[in-house]
């Protein structure tokens, strides 16, 4: 009988410590999952990554678009600057997410939500300086639409950020020839040269100054109304000495300007 109770005092020790550790993995287990099926709306998340302006990657893997609004894009002017501002508002905080309870997710899998850090409504504060555009996609921000536009067509008064006059937003773009676009990856220039041929696809216009195709100018075809409306005949450039401004990119070892605006593009003869 004695036997059976030795060192009793090793036994509770073992039983706390395993106690300890199951309410330590259940709480940092639960730290690390977003349940979308829950009642609950709002999450307290800690931002682990900031992927551009208008997303953020969170503890757990999950992603986040945010609800009411689009930042520019990779080639867009100021896509530095709004993906910096939303490092600062965000990265490594924890904020309160309230996502979208008619319609959680976008077709890329990515949370919508509405996010607030430091009580600031990071959507909102974005937009209010000019990084960001007003992007209503019902069902989900339709309450703030009428606010946000209010709030954009301020920042638009005020010529902030993307609303910069066009002559603005390259003023300080340096002017090389395609065949230098190698030595500028990543930076705003201009890029003066003559057309040696248009390509379109279903996708894209795509402008060459060389057989090599070393250098073009991209037009996506949701940006074609936009150049057509301006009185740019894309197909029409061949034989042409045009400025293409924006940012250098590389892809599949060749350089290029993807080109969002007309205020990108001008014929010089």
């Amino acid at each position: 009988m004695h036997s059976r109770i030795k060192h009793p005092q090793k036994i509770l020790l073992s039983v706390v410590s395993i106690l300890i550790l199951l309410v330590l993995n259940s709480f940092y287990g639960s730290r690390e999952e977003i349940s979308i099926d829950a009642k609950e709306p709002a999450y307290n998340l800690y931002v682990k990554e900031v992927i551009d302006g208008d997303t953020i990657r969170v503890e757990g893997g999950e992603s986040i678009r945010y609800i009411g609004i689009n930042t520019p894009e990779t080639g867009e002017p100021f896509y530095k600057e709004a993906k910096d501002r939303n490092k600062a508002l965000v990265k490594g905080k924890k904020i309160k997410v309230v996502v979208c309870e008619k319609e959680k997710r976008d077709k890329y899998g990515r949370l919508l939500g509405w996010i607030y850090a430091d009580n600031v409504l990071v959507n909102e504060a974005l937009l209010r300086e000019g990084l960001a555009k007003v992007l209503i996609i019902p069902p989900c921000g339709s309450e703030k639409e009428a606010e946000f536009l209010r709030i954009e067509k301020e920042a638009k008064a005020k010529r902030l950020g993307i609303w910069k006059s066009e002559a603005e937003k390259y003023r300080h773009a340096i002017s090389i020839t395609p065949n230098e676009a190698g030595r500028h990856i990543g930076e705003i220039v201009t890029v003066k040269g003559m057309v040696t041929g248009v390509h379109k696809t279903k996708n894209a216009v795509f402008i060459n100054f060389s057989t090599s195709n070393e250098f073009t100018a991209v037009i996506f075809k949701r940006k074609f109304r936009e150049f057509e409306s301006a009185g740019i005949n894309l197909m029409g450039l061949k034989g042409k000495t045009v400025a293409i401004s924006g940012v250098i990119s590389e892809y599949k070892g060749h350089t290029e300007i993807i080109m969002n605006e007309p205020a990108q593009f001008k014929i010089l003869k």
